[in-house]
């Protein structure tokens, strides 16, 4: 099921105009711009990735705008998603399901599907008809399942997996049962009375169904005979006692990553082993490993990706380059990429003009010039 919104080109420039701002640019990102014809829709691939444009299909869609037909935006968001991130707004007001179509947009042609999702949300429990027939979300259920965030100061929240009224799930100091962020829990719903005409929901976390991490990275220490480890980011807010750091060559000091063992809770600390030694905290190449470790981010390249990449440099050959390449060579240019910046890449330049103007130029390295399309690199970069 798709979402249609026509434009006319006015309104489509304007569209391509505020792509440019990072307001809008991933929205964009997730649409299809396309003309209409007959009863099929003509796909322009008109794709962007964040705050970049392709060049030629923006001169593509700059010839169908001037054409003066008519354009849509194809969303392949279901309507039973688009109504349950209405009905779960902040600000939304129950509505009856024709007064939600309107205030929604939906066409005459959509209104048909738009009434079955609708039925469908109700028959599952998804939504619920209350007073005046009016379309809202249901009420939390006495047992919910969902993600958990922590906060450092003890309490934390259940984001429940099925949209409710009350939305996200306070949990008191006491009731986390030891849940880390990101953790899959269980938890029961209980109620502590009317606060402005509304009704108050509380959690109590019964079950751990899923850890979400079990490997931390941070800074091996050591107190009064006794090492752990103090985890970097948000997940983890107590220390990682370790037994035997020297098996891995750890020294205090040392980021590492440790894999726990025992989870904390209010009557026992957290527990683990050191698998894995980075490097002294606060060395470039160390912190960069760390980041990598923390998120799963991949690590070395492959050993075909680096062959492809001395080869791209070898072939280069300045005297070779576009004829459509302005030289600039003479031009005085100053990077702006720090002295231990791993490449540089990025830079500016100044010269008064004619005009009595000042001409501020910045420049980017066209990495992508060494990357054919469908090689080696090209596929690692995907």
């Amino acid at each position: 099921m798709v979402r249609i919104i026509r434009f006319r080109g006015r309104i489509v420039r304007q569209a391509v105009t505020a792509l440019r701002s990072a307001m809008f640019a991933r929205w964009w990102a997730e649409q299809r711009v396309t003309q209409r014809r007959s009863s099929n829709y003509r796909v322009l691939d008109y794709h962007v990735a964040l705050f970049r444009v392709n060049v030629a299909e923006e001169r593509k869609l700059d010839r169908f705008i001037k054409s003066g037909r008519e354009f849509v935006v194809v969303s392949s968001e279901s309507f039973a998603e688009r109504i349950l991130r209405f009905v779960g707004a902040g600000d939304y007001e129950p509505r009856e399901v024709h007064e939600l179509a309107e205030t929604m947009g939906i066409g005459a042609d959509e209104v048909g599907d738009f009434h079955a999702a609708c039925k469908a949300l109700v028959k599952t429990g998804r939504v619920v008809l209350g007073a005046q027939n009016a379309l809202t979300l249901p009420p939390p259920p006495s047992r919910l399942r969902g993600q958990f965030r922590a906060n450092p100061r003890g309490f934390g929240f259940v984001i429940p997996d099925e949209r409710n009224s009350h939305g996200d799930l306070f949990v008191p100091p006491g009731k986390t049962e030891g849940a880390l962020t990101g953790d899959t829990v269980e938890a029961r719903v209980l109620r502590r009375g009317k606060r402005d005409g509304k009704m108050v929901y509380e959690g109590c976390v019964v079950e751990i169904v899923q850890r979400g991490e079990s490997r931390f990275v941070g800074e091996l220490m050591r107190r009064v005979r006794r090492s752990y480890v103090i985890p970097d980011g948000n997940t983890l807010h107590v220390p990682i006692f370790v037994g035997d750091p020297g098996a891995k060559g750890a020294q205090t000091g040392d980021q590492v990553v440790v894999e726990v063992q025992e989870y904390p809770s209010e009557k026992r600390e957290a527990r683990g082993v050191i698998v894995k030694v980075l490097g002294p905290r606060g060395d470039p190449d160390v912190e960069t490993l760390s980041i990598i470790e923390q998120h799963g981010l991949p690590g070395d390249f492959p050993a075909a990706v680096l062959r492809d990449a001395r080869k791209a440099v070898g072939r280069f050959d300045p005297e070779k380059l576009e004829v459509d390449r302005e030289d600039l060579q003479k031009l005085t240019t100053l990077t702006i990429d720090p002295d231990d910046a791993r490449d540089f890449d990025d830079a500016i330049s100044v010269r008064p003009l004619e005009s009595g103007l000042v001409e501020l130029g910045v420049h980017i390295a066209d990495v992508a010039h060494f990357v054919r399309e469908g090689g080696v690199l090209d596929t690692e970069a995907r």
